[in-house]
């Protein structure tokens, strides 16, 4: 089976560098991108709606906490994405991935783990939640 990865920043430079490294780690893992967070909120909703059907649910969220806003919605942050998607799927694994001072924030909001990329153990920890969740 194809686990499914929904990868949310807005620097493509960093999803493209998530998913080379999340392919050497594990395999058969299918990827959405997405560059803000209304469209990360669109998107999980959009997957949601499919389970049962075909294409089946997400089985990871990564997503980042300051992303631009879009022409959609007045500005949705990783956090705000977070907490509107705790109201329709409280089950998929989020893990915030970012460099702001927001660990608190991020599992109040319903994020399942917090891992700073300032941290020298980013890839370690970005590891293993990768291996526990897929």
């Amino acid at each position: 089976m194809v686990e499914k990865v929904i990868i949310a920043d807005d620097d493509p430079y960093i999803r493209g560098d998530y998913i080379k490294r999340i392919q050497n780690w594990t395999k058969d893992v299918s990827f959405i991108e997405v560059g803000d967070g209304a469209s990360l909120v669109n998107k999980v909703r959009d997957e949601s709606s499919q389970i049962g059907k075909s294409h089946g649910g997400i089985n990871l969220i990564l997503t980042d906490y300051r992303m631009p806003m879009s022409h959609r919605d007045e500005g949705v942050n990783g956090l705000q994405a977070i907490e509107l998607i705790r109201r329709f799927d409280k089950s998929t694994p989020i893990v915030m991935l970012t460099d702001s001072n927001v660990a608190n924030e991020a599992l109040e909001a319903g994020a399942n783990r917090y891992i700073d990329r300032r941290s020298r153990n980013f890839l370690i920890e970005l590891r293993e939640v990768v291996l526990q969740y897929l």
